[in-house]
């Protein structure tokens, strides 16, 4: 599979659950750690989107500061175009997730791998609406003052792909499936079985 860069966003501000959603304990792993495992093929070294710079350094993840805070997702976007702009070696397309996004498999970022096409700067899955994350961006694309990614999505040219057979395996922590098993658990140092499968399939 080839490489991509890789960020993750992790600049909510996780008001549902009083608590900095990316050091959350499941299993002994943070969520960040999670988030980012289900990417090393992709990129060993993913790089987080935060609130301030340096936010998740002490996990061993290089944190860039969200250029236009209070601006949801799409500051946190600003940011990585921002960053890949200085890489070396780049063809412009990069891949944007959450660092509470769990269950992603591998077969779903190749399908979004593949779907890559000259002239367009979005790729994800699409359903009776767009899932804008996992997503390939292009950083050929002119970002608005809208602050819902699938408002970018829909003013950009996006290649829309089917979710695939098995997108329930994913889930947010807001999930409310997510948050009743940890509820069931009293707490959040839970067992590796109580949460969604991750990505080995």
């Amino acid at each position: 599979m080839p490489r991509i860069p890789v960020y993750i966003l992790a600049g909510g501000k996780s008001s549902r659950l009083g608590a900095d959603k990316a050091r959350l304990n499941l299993a002994g792993v943070s969520m960040l750690e999670w988030a980012a495992s289900q990417y090393l093929h992709l990129d060993p070294r993913p790089k987080v989107i935060a609130d301030r710079i340096g936010k998740y350094d002490d996990l061993g993840y290089e944190t860039l500061a969200d250029l236009f805070p209070g601006r949801g997702p799409a500051g946190g976007l600003a940011a990585a175009f921002a960053d890949h702009r200085r890489r070396k070696d780049q063809d412009g397309w990069l891949l944007i997730t959450a660092c509470d996004l769990l269950g992603v498999r591998k077969n779903w970022l190749e399908r979004l791998l593949a779907a890559r096409r000259p002239g367009a700067d979005w790729v994800a899955f699409r359903g009776e609406h767009w899932h804008p994350m996992p997503a390939l961006v292009h950083t050929q694309q002119k970002l608005s003052n809208e602050r819902a990614l699938w408002r970018l999505i829909e003013a950009a040219s996006p290649v829309a792909l089917p979710p695939p057979d098995d997108w329930w395996h994913s889930a947010d922590l807001n999930d409310a499936r997510i948050l009743g098993r940890l509820e069931r658990h009293r707490g959040l140092d839970v067992d590796k079985a109580a949460i969604l499968p991750l990505h080995h399939a």
